[in-house]
């Protein structure tokens, strides 16, 4: 079986699973269910980060219908499956650091005058799988988007690309700092599997496996939500050194 979570990368509890076959896993529709479920009374103030695996015109535009913040990592704008491909006119690719601002009219209508303004519109293929983008337009044709496309040095010769909704009052540390803490689900799939035991099961049947990943779940959120609360409790206690 396939466990797609969805983490708070900072306490490191679940806060939503969806399980698939291991033969067919689909992780952007995965994702695309557990947006759909998070609902916060403060949208604005959380940011969902994502790996390269789930780049997504969607998944970007199901993060704007609910006022979301992001930070995704995407392919290199040279490869012909990257979103950024579009784009790559516009992106100084000769840098070894970039943050640039990408503005577009999105549609589903493919005019003469939208073809010949390629750096105004971009067309979204309406047959395709993208039911975000419908709820988005809202029974109109246009609807404007912007996003930050970072180009970030991970060490010599390496790099990385982001887009991000994200202000510029966040500059490109900020955004690098927003990028590693995705590092956090690793951490939390590591504690769920080594620490909390879901590298072993008791039973076969497909049904009785879920039932155990999910008490394995509530066990391991649990214990993270006492672990969270003594090292808080611990950092009140140490006392405070004056000068």
């Amino acid at each position: 079986m396939h466990l797609n979570g969805f983490v708070d990368v900072i306490s490191k509890v679940f806060l939503d699973v969806v399980i698939q076959p291991g033969q067919h896993p689909d992780e952007r529709a995965a994702m695309r269910s557990m947006l759909e479920h998070f609902s916060p009374d403060e949208p604005q103030k959380y940011i969902i980060t994502a790996d390269r695996g789930y780049e997504s015109y969607d998944l970007i535009f199901q993060c704007e219908l609910k006022n979301l913040n992001y930070v995704f990592r995407v392919k290199s704008p040279s490869s012909s499956r990257s979103m950024l491909s579009s784009y790559i006119s516009e992106l100084p690719d000769d840098k070894d650091e970039f943050d640039v601002c990408v503005r577009r009219f999105f549609t589903d209508k493919y005019t003469k005058i939208m073809k010949e303004q390629s750096d105004v519109y971009h067309y979204m293929n309406p047959y395709k799988t993208i039911p975000n983008f419908q709820k988005l337009l809202n029974g109109k044709h246009l609807h404007y988007l912007q996003f930050r496309v970072l180009k970030i040095r991970t060490a010599e010769n390496t790099y990385e690309y982001i887009i991000t909704n994200l202000p510029f009052s966040f500059d490109i540390n900020d955004i690098k700092d927003a990028y590693h803490w995705r590092w956090g689900i690793e951490v939390t799939f590591r504690y769920l599997k080594h620490a909390n035991g879901l590298l072993h099961f008791h039973c076969k049947k497909p049904e009785f496996l879920k039932q155990e990943i999910y008490a394995n779940l509530i066990l391991y959120n649990f214990g993270i939500f006492l672990a969270n609360e003594a090292a808080e409790e611990n950092n009140r206690k140490k006392p405070k050194i004056c000068q």
